[in-house]
């Protein structure tokens, strides 16, 4: 993990997984056969997801891959996925099944029904982007929210108020999400103008993974947002995008040696 913290901005955690199985004395399995495993390769499974912050129980049937009995990724039939960089491989139960929690205490109870996937289910959009991450979608749904629904909203995903920088022209709110050892690889800026501004407010979101940034650009695309202009300085790239009354605008810098993608999202007003 990189270890940095991000002190501006325009604009997921490790998963840490545990499957059990009953404990049973040594001399039940006296009579009994090695539990058959699984080969290596895509399965279908059952999943049923569980946020204890809100109550929320979900039952989807996902693709998962399997190595060496155990489970490595979760796909979440829209792009995205769970892998062994969020989350420790956990070996399988002789019924093929785990049960995964994240560090946001969402659960996945996992259960594979066989090879072959004749249909799979999507997740919601904010269970599948997991507690660090934002959809160019969700962000556009904040855009309604006041100033406490939002500080609300940020807090639930883990994220902390770090930041407050205030001028003549706006006022800023930098939040960032936090690692165990401190480092900081999400940051998202709430933005409030001044009247007379051309916008309102704006929400800007920055990652170090490209991976987040392309999911971001294909997202803009399949909304049907239009690319409208790019420009490049010394050590940052903008492109800008427009739908409607909303503004994208995405930034690809450098920061301290590493590279920052933003997504900045505002509505126009007239």
């Amino acid at each position: 993990m990189i270890k940095r913290f991000f002190t501006y901005l325009l604009f997921p955690g490790l998963l840490l997984a545990s499957c059990s199985n009953s404990e049973r004395d040594e001399s039940e399995y006296a009579d009994e056969t090695v539990a058959e495993t699984f080969e290596d390769g895509t399965y279908c499974a059952d999943v049923e997801y569980y946020n204890p912050n809100t109550g929320t129980r979900s039952d989807y049937t996902l693709k998962v891959d399997v190595e060496n009995n155990e489970l490595v990724r979760i796909y979440f039939g829209n792009g995205g996925w769970l892998d062994s960089d969020h989350m420790t491989p956990q070996e399988l139960d002789e019924n093929g099944e785990c049960t995964i929690t994240s560090d946001r205490n969402y659960e996945y109870a996992v259960n594979i029904k066989g090879k072959d996937c004749f249909f799979y289910d999507k997740l919601l959009e904010e269970e599948a982007a997991g507690p660090a991450m934002f959809k160019v979608s969700e962000l556009i749904k904040m855009l309604s929210y006041n100033p406490d629904e939002i500080d609300t909203y940020l807090l639930s995903k883990g994220y902390r108020l770090h930041l407050n920088d205030n001028n003549n022209v706006r006022e800023a709110l930098l939040y960032k999400y936090f690692n165990d050892d401190g480092s900081s690889d999400y940051s998202i800026t709430y933005t409030k103008f001044k009247p007379g501004f051309q916008s309102k407010m704006s929400l800007g979101w920055s990652t170090v993974s490209e991976q987040d940034y392309v999911d971001i650009k294909n997202e803009l695309k399949g909304l049907g947002f239009e690319f409208k202009n790019s420009n490049t300085t010394e050590n940052t790239t903008y492109f800008t995008y427009k739908k409607g009354n909303i503004w994208a605008g995405l930034q690809v810098g450098i920061v301290e040696g590493t590279r920052i993608y933003t997504i900045d999202i505002r509505e126009i007003v007239n």
